[in-house]
């Protein structure tokens, strides 16, 4: 949606809310109805008729003929002395007259418009000022929040290969949010732009996606457009929350500090108007929460209590979002919630209004993204074609963030070895190169005639990082002060790009340094390192890390954090490729007999669980995944020695289908794939076709549509093994 400069528009709007405005003003006290006519002196007098409804659609019927810029001044008078005046009517106004401009400077408290007769303010009503008053300190509130959003997505942007496009965001929609299972078998999956997710009616709107789907992205920029007035979900004010963050706040505070001391802070004497505004018209209000998945508490229903609630009364901070949620705390105000799928639990169902899972790349995105990464670059066309040839890149490609890794992976390989690279074939293999491509950024790191490794070179400082970030997943955090940080590793860690800096707001409302690991998923990469590499590390270690989680969750377990990569990384640092890198963090011969011992470790556990019998298809999927990451065959065939997977209801992503036909292949005999409700995009089918073994396959779900028909149908002659189909 694009920006609309059209003057004419303020004229348009303002004739179809004619009748509406007149019903206003001819509802309006004398005083201000005789305030608002003497402002009007150059005007026009309406005709004396004795009907004062008359004399008020005279008024109208004159601004919505006359210039634009004579038209806007008569809004803002009208907006600014009229009692009562309705806030969708007065949004609407507001928005065609131009006070959502983000280039036009805020209302002076002091100045009332050059257009009004310059008679005394004090010849105004005292009512009429103190609203004035009222209206100028929520406009410049307003103004302020705006200027916080858009520095608060320009940082967030930077960095960024390619700028968001909301048009190209795709959402799976599931128009009935409840439960763990994606949807209902049989139901037809609804895909929609992202877009759509910002009308929603005021409720609980749900955002999920797996780490590095682009959740934060999407909300951040969703905020910009808010602020550049391309939204049409019709809000005053837009507070926008991190989880990370909130876990650093004070163990108790109340709504007024939530909203204004670890926000935005008005001037100490707006507040109270701001506040009362928040209370009175929560239609208006617009909050968003991103990242729920990295909150250390968890959603718990609110008591309801008889006695009103207390903006001021002091609770935790999951108990005043719980109260939001539930619309105990601001009924009918707008709320967005990002997380992963399967802490959806959480949240209350009754008062989900729209849920949606965002979809990832498709070929044609991770295509465009790379060329985009790779622009000016000598090796551009070479990678390029490398990434959308290989079927394991392109697999992890299709979640952005996982993309921009690949990216960086080939872009250092190519840049070390132009002619032929290695190219890695799992995820941790890529974030093994990842973490030498950022280590290499480091001063002295790639030393002329130098034969030792930068892995090697900076073998401390890594082991240390890696000791941090494994720290941090132990105690739910992703957000550290600086000053706990030893200076020497955080020079190494913010040269090499692998922290980036924060300013975090404290419990007495002062601010101070922080950082954050570049993305969760590296922090849990590097905690899997020290694992694997530590001398610390003792064999319970590993063992507790190596528990299948399934996609079918329920409400009555324990909310987990922070570990949707960690044991696949663990999983994937046994495997022969990622050896040599491991071997230049270990000291000494006992110390690499410990690693492999460690490795050996897991590969047992792995094993124990391929033999296990009574794995349901969510956890025999996520110990594919795994089996994938070691790239153990053994363990791929020990897995794959049961005579069909059967998935329900949940989706299904290209890694996953990577995974599974992995898994597949390495069988001796035929096995059958049986698929109820799962959602998956069509280039799975292409992934699927990669495996030789699948004998029967069977799909139940009106998901399944004529497009899908026909790519299946072009993948069947490629599925020798195929005996049966449903």
């Amino acid at each position: 949606m694009e920006e609309v400069n059209d003057e004419a528009d303020v004229l348009s709007v303002l004739s179809q809310v004619a009748s509406e405005l007149v019903e206003v003003l001819v509802g309006q006290p004398d005083d201000v109805q005789t305030c608002l006519l003497r402002h009007m002196q150059h005007v026009p007098r309406p005709a004396q008729t004795g009907d004062q409804r008359d004399c008020m659609l005279q008024l109208v019927d004159h601004f919505r003929n006359a210039q634009p810029a004579e038209c806007r001044r008569f809004i803002h008078t009208i907006t600014m002395v009229c009692d009562n005046l309705p806030m969708a009517l007065e949004s609407q106004l507001l928005s065609a007259a131009g006070c959502d401009d983000p280039h036009l400077a805020p209302p002076q408290k002091s100045k009332m418009p050059e257009y009004r007769n310059q008679q005394p303010a004090d010849d105004c009503p005292t009512p009429l000022k103190q609203k004035r008053k009222w209206k100028d300190s929520l406009e410049t509130y307003h103004t302020s929040i705006k200027k916080a959003l858009l520095q608060q997505y320009e940082q967030v942007m930077q960095g960024v290969v390619r700028n968001v496009q909301l048009e190209q965001i795709r959402v799976s929609l599931r128009r009935s949010p409840g439960r763990s299972k994606e949807a209902e078998e049989g139901a037809t999956e609804s895909i929609v732009p992202v877009e759509s997710f910002f009308t929603a009616q005021p409720g609980v709107t749900v955002l999920l996606g797996p780490a590095g789907s682009g959740k934060t992205l999407v909300t951040h920029y969703a905020a910009r457009r808010w602020v550049n007035s391309n939204l049409p979900k019709s809000v005053h004010l837009l507070f926008f929350f991190e989880f990370r963050q909130l876990n650093m706040l004070p163990d108790t505070l109340s709504l007024s500090d939530l909203l204004f001391h670890f926000f935005l802070s008005p001037d100490q004497e707006d507040s109270e108007n701001i506040l009362a505004f928040v209370l009175e018209n929560p239609k208006q209000v617009w909050l968003i929460f991103d990242g729920y998945d990295e909150f250390r508490s968890r959603f718990t229903p609110p008591a309801r209590p008889s006695d009103p609630f207390d903006p001021q009364q002091h609770l935790t901070v999951s108990e005043l979002f719980s109260g939001l949620c539930s619309g105990r705390i601001l009924p009918g105000s707008s709320i967005m919630v990002t997380c992963r799928a399967r802490d959806m639990l959480d949240l209350p169902d009754n008062d989900l209004s729209q849920v949606g899972e965002l979809l990832g790349f498709d070929q044609q995105r991770v295509r465009e993204y790379a060329e985009h990464y790779f622009q000016g670059k000598t090796h551009r066309e070479h990678a390029v074609n490398v990434l959308l040839k290989s079927r394991h890149l392109l697999s992890m490609s299709s979640i952005p963030a996982l993309c921009f890794m690949c990216c960086v992976c080939l872009d250092h390989l190519f840049s070390d070895k132009p002619h032929k690279p290695n190219l890695p074939e799992t995820v941790t293999q890529v974030y093994i190169q990842i973490l030498n491509a950022f280590i290499s950024r480091c001063p002295g790191s790639m030393l002329t005639g130098s034969s030792v490794p930068p892995l090697q070179s900076h073998k401390v400082e890594v082991q240390e990082l890696s000791r941090l970030a494994l720290q941090g997943l132990d105690e739910h955090r992703v957000v550290f002060w600086k000053s706990d940080i030893p200076q020497n590793i955080l020079d190494f860690a913010m040269a090499a790009g692998l922290l980036s800096p924060l300013k975090l707001r404290q419990g007495d409302g002062s601010w101070r340094e922080g950082c954050a690991f570049v993305h969760l998923t590296m922090q849990e990469f590097l905690g899997a390192l020290h694992l694997m590499t530590s001398d610390d590390t003792i064999e319970t270690d590993l063992r507790k890390r190596l528990n299948l989680k399934t996609r079918w969750t329920a409400r009555t377990q324990p909310k987990t954090v922070f570990t949707d990569s960690l044991q696949l990384f663990l999983c994937g640092l046994t495997s022969s490729a990622c050896c040599p890198y491991l071997l230049q963090l270990v000291r000494g011969s006992r110390a690499q007999s410990c690693m492999h011992h460690r490795q050996a470790v897991v590969l047992k556990v792995l094993q124990s669980l391929a033999n296990s019998a009574s794995l349901t298809g969510p956890k025999a999927l996520e110990l594919c995944r795994c089996a994938y990451e070691t790239q153990n065959l053994q363990l791929a065939e020990t897995l794959a020695s049961r005579s069909r997977f059967e998935l329900r209801n949940i989706r299904l992503t290209l890694m996953d289908m990577e995974a599974l036909t992995f898994v597949i292949s390495a069988a001796g005999q035929g096995v059958g794939l049986d698929f109820g409700g799962c959602s998956m995009e069509l280039e799975c089918l292409e992934v699927l076709a990669s495996s030789g073994n699948i004998s029967y396959l069977i799909f139940r779900s009106r998901k399944y549509e004529d497009r899908f028909a026909e790519v299946l149908s072009g993948i069947l002659p490629r599925l020798t093994s195929l005996r049966r189909l449903e």
